[in-house]
């Protein structure tokens, strides 16, 4: 006998999730919200010992502030170069936040957690199983929060530019 369970609302009356976006690459402002090593699905469907660095990052600044950013490292792995660049990424890091000597001693990833960093953020693109193009944010690079650009820093207000095309020098011949 299967038991009923009622909802406490009709699902016809709830909006519809809107899909979202990839975050254009470049660089944001972002805090550390978690650090958790799990094992990769190779290691549950093989009982293998691979695990990963499952990194959970929230953006703190701009139009994309709240969004969430995962960053999986391959930190137990059968392939050396992938463990060795995760490794590499993780010490990296570990450095920027100002962690590294904890982490070293302690060898507790949670000491990282609640910590600012500036990621540099890609778009990777994959086909699904069923041939779906599917995209999504990568973690390309850590950097110095100091390293962070205000995004409208690089661009020039519209109204410093001049109606005057006379002020360009048109002497240099070509």
């Amino acid at each position: 006998m299967n038991d009923f369970i009622s909802l406490p609302f009709d699902v016809k009356e709830i909006e519809d999730n809107e899909e979202l976006q990839v975050i254009p690459p470049g660089d944001y402002l972002a805090q550390l919200d978690s650090a958790v090593i799990k094992p990769t699905k190779k290691a549950l469907a093989n009982k293998t010992d691979e695990k990963m660095l499952e990194l959970k990052f929230k953006i703190t600044k701009g139009e994309f502030k709240g969004r969430k950013i995962f960053d999986n490292l391959n930190i137990v792995h059968s392939s050396e170069e992938a463990q060795l660049i995760a490794r590499k990424k993780l010490k990296s890091l570990a450095t920027l936040m100002g962690v590294q000597n904890e982490l070293s001693e302690t060898r507790d990833v949670l000491c990282m957690v609640g910590n600012d960093i500036c990621l540099n953020l890609d778009i990777n693109s994959f086909r699904s199983s069923n041939g779906n193009l599917i995209n999504n944010n990568k973690v390309t690079k850590y950097k110095l929060i100091s390293d962070y650009i205000e995004p409208e820093s690089n661009l020039l207000p519209i109204n410093s530019l001049s109606n005057n095309q006379n002020e360009f020098n048109d002497d240099i011949p070509f």
